[in-house]
């Protein structure tokens, strides 16, 4: 099969339920990929793990597994994630 012959289909999307986001994301979240959240000040990175565990809980389906990436200065900056709190 050549290159130019293969057609992806679009992925699936899943909203995330605020109408700016959704439409920025072209409809959502795509399902089955991988989406990074991104600090841009080190002192934002609580924020941005809560951002990430907030849209984690809202979109995953609880028999599903899910990969947390982190940078081991982004531990560092905004501690680690333990499902006690």
């Amino acid at each position: 099969m050549m290159y130019q012959d293969f057609k992806a289909s679009a992925p699936p999307r899943r909203e995330l339920g605020a109408r700016s986001g959704d439409v920025a994301l072209g409809g959502g979240l795509a399902r089955g990929r991988v989406h990074e959240v991104y600090a841009a000040e080190e002192d934002d990175t609580p924020g941005a793990a809560g951002f990430a565990a907030a849209v984690v809980g809202r979109l995953t389906d609880p028999d599903q597994a899910l990969l947390w990436l982190r940078m081991r200065r982004g531990a560092r900056a905004g501690g680690v994630t333990q499902a006690n709190g």
